[in-house]
């Protein structure tokens, strides 16, 4: 998969309309939480067939839990952000 994530800068909160095909929620936050160590913790993640993945890292984004391909993106602007 080719994956293009954009972040972008706006005075007010548009209108966001998920694809339910692609996106399970949309999950507004201050970008600025990424750099707060306290979001980023480790769980037991179930997936297909009741298989258990365990210790996986993920950003707990106002009680989501945030993982996989997107954490990976969100760790990379982390450190984008930390540069700052």
């Amino acid at each position: 998969f080719l994956v293009r994530p954009f972040l972008f800068a706006l005075h007010e909160q548009p209108t966001l309309i998920a694809d339910s095909r692609e996106v399970e929620e949309i999950i507004v936050f201050d970008a600025l939480q990424l750099l707060e160590e306290s979001i980023v913790k480790q769980t037991d993640i179930r997936v297909a067939d009741g298989m258990v993945l365990r210790n996986i890292p993920y950003f707990d984004l106002n009680g989501h839990v945030v993982w996989g391909a997107t954490a990976i993106m969100l760790s990379e602007l982390r450190e984008i952000l930390r540069r700052m």
